[in-house]
């Protein structure tokens, strides 16, 4: 990254540090702004400022706060304008110097909707106006602002993480071997590796309408079916087709890896991860995994859970809230009889067979994934829920990383995890009563899980590291 168009101002920052907070947040904020933001080299900028802020002129979340706040304010500005303008804005300068961008933004926003805000703080042909866009078509500035708040926590770290790192590394003398970059390759491939092959199974396998037809014809009239099916008009699919067949595939994938292979075979296994594993195991990315695993503490998960269930019971989802309190409840119970109040990241239980962190974590995440996916096209529920995987997927591979647990202990806690959910979401099914819309109470909702769950990370990490 060449930072030769900037270096005067990150040399006036270098000599005065106090303004390093207000520079972050200003550079956010120009590079959320429509059209601005493509103009300003927003993207350099942040690196090396955060390079700056990396060497101890503010903490990690400090950076982030800053970094989101000016980026929420950015797109608030650019959905304001929008909004008081609507299409005249298309005729005013510099807007009118872009025409074709509004043709592309106004196409992607009726194509997406709502989801379209996230999507293009990410993709930089349509970042420029999609903010403005939802203002002109006159989006609701509640939904809008509660998708533009979740989006920039998580666009925050993205942005500013990269140069964090290169800072803390330059004030902490760290040198970073080639190993350890190769370790980060790797881990990114893996995760393009799992992506590729989750659509590969969907496109393959996934249930289709016809099919699902054929099925209701044939078992329509059976006891079972008509006992697990929604008491309502279905959007897609009455009878719970999806989460059975993955529940077919994720209790056999458990049963065959952890009752029929030997024990010798996952010794291998353990002992070859560790192998794998150990450039990752570096002191400037300790901090990271650790604060990803954090996110795995029963602590955590019983914070997050209550939430989610007094939302659930708030919107009349009583029959969801019920099914994740008593799920929820039931497997924190079991490991705490065994390790009393203290199963947290600074104890060692790498000799468990199943790992409670990935259980618990799979668990949660797997269902909150699931409400948002339940009334979506079979396509996207696969996605969403995907993407509701990653952070146990992550925690998991955390753990393992940092020896709290083991390779096979991880994926055996991870599989019983999408066990238990499918399985609560076939139950969910008979007590379906409302659909449930995507509304701004929703992202409200994800907003305040992040939020949550940053701060759990900001309070425990001194404490574990």
């Amino acid at each position: 990254m060449d930072l030769s168009s900037v270096q005067p101002v990150l040399n006036w920052l270098n000599e005065h540090p106090q303004w390093i907070g207000i520079s972050i947040l200003l550079v956010a904020f120009i590079e959320s702004l429509a059209i601005v933001g493509i103009i300003v080299p927003g993207v350099v900028l942040l690196f090396g400022i955060a390079v700056l802020a990396g060497t101890g002129v503010l903490s990690l979340t400090e950076t982030f706060i800053w970094a989101g706040a000016g980026a929420i304010l950015g797109d608030g500005i650019s959905y304001y304008l929008g909004r008081h303008y609507h299409q005249t804005i298309k005729r005013i300068w510099p807007f009118s110097k872009y025409p074709a961008w509004f043709e592309n933004g106004e196409r992607f926003f009726k194509q997406h909707g709502g989801k379209s805000i996230a999507i293009g703080r990410f993709v930089g042909p349509i970042r420029p106006v999609i903010p403005m866009v939802a203002g002109m078509l006159d989006m609701p500035a509640s939904r809008f602002f509660a998708i533009n708040c979740c989006s920039a926590i998580a666009w925050a770290p993205v942005y500013t993480l990269p140069g964090y790192l290169v800072g803390a590394s330059t004030q902490l003398a760290i040198d970073i071997p080639s190993g350890l970059l190769w370790g980060v390759v790797g881990l990114f491939c893996s995760i393009a590796i799992l992506t590729w092959l989750l659509n590969w199974l969907c496109q393959r396998y996934l249930p289709t309408l016809s099919r699902y037809r054929l099925l209701a014809e044939r078992y329509s009239d059976r006891r079972w079916w008509r006992t697990l099916q929604s008491q309502r008009p279905h959007v897609h699919y009455a009878f719970p087709i999806n989460p059975c067949w993955l529940l077919l595939l994720s209790l056999t994938s458990w049963l065959l890896l952890f009752i029929v292979l030997p024990d010798s075979i996952w010794t291998t296994a353990n002992q070859w991860t560790n192998i794998v594993l150990t450039p990752l195991e570096h002191p400037l990315l300790k901090p990271i995994f650790t604060a990803v695993g954090l996110l795995s503490e029963w602590q955590h998960i019983s914070i997050i859970s209550l939430l989610t269930v007094g939302w659930m019971w708030h919107q009349h989802y009583r029959g969801h809230a019920i099914v994740l309190l008593v799920s929820v409840s039931a497997v924190s119970i079991w490991p705490l009889l065994n390790h009393g109040m203290q199963l947290s990241l600074s104890q060692d239980h790498v000799t468990e067979i199943i790992s409670h962190h990935t259980l618990l974590s799979s668990l949660l995440y797997t269902q909150i994934a699931a409400l948002i996916a339940y009334e979506r096209p079979v396509k996207q529920q696969w996605w969403i829920l995907y993407i509701g995987l990653l952070p146990s997927l992550l925690a998991a591979l955390s753990l393992t990383t940092l020896n709290v647990i083991s390779f096979s202990a991880a994926i055996s806690g991870f599989l019983l995890g999408l066990v238990l959910c499918c399985l609560c979401r076939v139950a969910i099914s008979p007590l379906d009563r409302n659909p449930i819309h995507s509304t701004s109470s929703l992202f409200i909702l994800l907003g305040l899980l992040l939020v949550v769950g940053g701060l759990y990370i900001h309070i425990q990490l001194n404490t574990v590291i």
